[in-house]
């Protein structure tokens, strides 16, 4: 089991900030998801996956135009380095720095989520999504109040297992989806399920 951390104050509200501004945009929050991908989607705690160190040591300072460099570097100096030093800590001191990192994200989409009165597109929705899991949201929501929150549960259900890809190109089915939920009752939805296995298990 993990020793926990503790951070220092100044390291929580400037990994707070990076996280503010990579929600300025679904893209970037997509983009830190598939970097992170198994420690945000599989909830990996112990280890930095190689996945993850290898996405982040792909990485060009110099060329990098997407992630704000200031948290391009935090990302290199947390996830590629084999070694720790006095500067950054060991491994389980930054395995906490990114955990919180991905526990920001989250809660600033969460708040984006709830708080927005406008239609949020499939698209950011799936990119949103993509730094959840469904355990995550189970534990963090008691029961949807608006159509973003319901359609955002979904593009997470959809990512969940989504190993071909599907919800990167076909992010329609969110709504779809969403339409089938609304307009179906109980009923046409369990025998949906028992048509399933009846079809394909």
């Amino acid at each position: 089991m993990m020793k926990k951390q503790t951070l220092r104050f100044d390291e929580i509200e400037q990994i707070r900030n990076f996280a503010k501004e990579i929600c300025t945009s679904p893209y970037l929050v997509g983009l830190i998801a598939y970097l992170l991908y198994d420690i945000a989607k599989r909830g990996q705690q112990n280890e930095f996956p190689q996945s993850s160190i290898d996405s982040v040591s792909d990485l060009n300072v110099e060329d990098e135009k997407e992630i704000p460099i200031q948290i391009l570097v935090f990302l290199k100096n947390n996830v590629t380095k084999k070694r720790g030093n006095r500067l950054i800590g060991g491994k389980q001191m930054r395995l906490t720095r990114i955990h919180l990192f991905i526990e920001e994200i989250r809660k600033n989409v969460l708040q984006i989520i709830k708080n927005s009165d406008d239609y949020i597109s499939c698209e950011d929705l799936a990119r949103y999504s993509q730094i959840f899991n469904m355990k995550y949201i189970k534990s963090h929501f008691s029961h949807a109040e608006t159509s973003n929150e319901v359609r955002f549960i979904i593009a997470v259900g959809l990512g969940q297992n989504d190993y071909s890809r599907f919800l990167d190109c076909s992010q329609e089915y969110i709504d779809i989806i969403y339409d089938f939920f609304e307009d179906s009752s109980p009923l046409q939805l369990k025998d949906l399920i028992e048509t399933y296995k009846f079809i394909y298990i």
